[in-house]
């Protein structure tokens, strides 16, 4: 058994993992649910297969989490994916190497789509400020490069954050900076900085 994740209805609600639930092709996957922002949809579950070399045990295997703190036995898992829709999202140390959907919308329009939230949600466990622990459906999608000043809706300016460092943001004088392996520079108005490497997929937050 692995940890295991919430089935509501037909649809698994629950949390991305990075990790092995099965190995195909010799590659070692992590199979989590995905949903949008919000409550479970109802219908054919989706499937997200995590491919993650950095995030091994202590064994040198990859981990897996599923966001709640029970059991759940493999054969449930086989037998909702063989019911599923499957999706494969390769990382490599936090940055995308391989993702379905279009992930760089430009000016076309300020609300991220469905590609972009599942590849940041198998990036984020939680919101991405060092040291919260809001897990990432709790959090909102916030323009590093702010919207209003021209910013765009493509992947690399995207971070999710709590509703209080969102607030934060746009509020208290806090600047946000983005590296290109997402690496984050946050700068507070007394000229303080926190700052993290590429997001690591360890533990989400329980709720």
């Amino acid at each position: 058994a692995v940890a295991g994740s919430a089935v509501a209805g037909s649809a698994v609600a629950g949390s991305a993992v990075a990790g092995s639930a099965v190995a195909t092709s010799g590659q070692d996957l992590g199979w989590s649910s995905l949903g949008d922002v919000g409550p479970p949809r109802f219908g054919r579950p989706e499937i997200v297969v995590i491919i993650d070399t950095t995030t091994l045990d202590s064994h040198g295997r990859p981990t897996i989490d599923w966001g709640l703190p029970i059991d759940l036995p493999l054969g449930a898992l086989r037998s909702i994916g063989r019911r599923a829709s499957v999706t494969r999202v390769v990382l490599n140390d936090g940055a995308v190497v391989e993702a379905p959907g279009e992930l760089d919308l430009g000016r076309t329009t300020r609300l991220a789509n469905r590609a972009q939230r599942r590849v940041l949600r198998c990036q984020y466990g939680t919101c991405a400020i060092p040291g919260c622990a809001v897990s990432f459906e709790y959090t909102k999608l916030h323009h590093v490069w702010w919207w209003r000043n021209g910013g765009r809706t493509d992947l690399a300016n995207l971070l999710p954050l709590c509703s209080r460092h969102h607030d934060a943001a746009h509020t208290k004088g806090w600047k946000l900076d983005l590296g290109p392996k997402r690496e984050l520079t946050v700068t507070l108005p007394n000229g303080k900085t926190m700052k993290t490497g590429p997001p690591k997929r360890t533990m989400v937050a329980r709720r």
